[in-house]
């Protein structure tokens, strides 16, 4: 029975076996190469290939009818006969042969088995070019999501924290501005109490001055 696509390029993007494990093999261009599958083959085994940062792609689907132990590969995405299917007879699995490697095969491989309905993920294999002199390999699609899943959340959190000392800074421009505008009011409330003070002071003074002009009166003597 066929694997529904969508459905299975889901499990094959959610497999962190094929992509953390992936055993490189150097090749060159026209070698012919064949790929380990350490599943064995119980009612469907499908090959996938996943070129950097691209979902993984199905090369063939009921590789072999071990019944009749012929091959019988559907093939997807334009795959032809140069990808093969070879049963190995000692250990009961299907490997994947290339013929005539082109440049475009440098890639991630790995193998799927239905095993009484459940999938079951293989070892995988990526093919580099043995004329490349670096070490490097091209990373898989999920460390290329993990890696801009971090630069994301790295931005997210330069913004919150951002964000949190703009707050903190505004929080500190408030109790200043306060304390100046209650100086302001205390000022106000200073000069009016001095005014308050110099008016009872004036009027104070001016009734003295009445009282004192009074009391020298009374106490000049009569002149007869």
């Amino acid at each position: 029975m066929i694997i529904p696509q969508v459905l299975f390029l889901m499990i094959c993007t959610s497999n962190p076996k094929a992509e953390v494990h992936a055993i490189a093999k150097k090749v060159h261009q026209g070698e012919n190469v064949t790929l380990q599958c350490d599943v064995q083959h119980d009612q469907e085994t499908s090959w996938c290939r996943q070129h950097p940062e691209q979902v993984p792609v199905v090369i063939f689907q009921d590789a072999l009818n071990i019944r009749s132990s012929e091959p019988d590969p559907e093939y997807h995405y334009g795959f032809g006969p140069r990808f093969s299917s070879v049963l190995n007879r000692t250990t009961w699995t299907v490997n994947l042969q290339i013929e005539n490697i082109s440049e475009w095969d440098f890639a991630l491989y790995f193998c799927t088995v239905r095993v009484k309905g459940d999938i079951r993920f293989g070892n995988s294999t990526h093919l580099v070019s043995a004329e490349d002199t670096g070490d490097s390999v091209p990373l898989p699609l999920c460390w290329t999501l993990l890696g801009t899943s971090l630069f994301v959340t790295a931005i997210s959190c330069v913004a919150f924290c951002g964000f949190h000392i703009f707050q903190q800074e505004r929080m500190k421009s408030k109790p200043s501005a306060t304390r100046k505008s209650n100086r302001h009011e205390s000022d106000y409330q200073a000069r009016a109490a001095n005014v308050d003070l110099e008016s009872e002071y004036q009027e104070l003074t001016h009734k003295d001055s009445a009282l004192y002009a009074v009391c020298v009166k009374k106490e000049q003597p009569r002149r007869d």
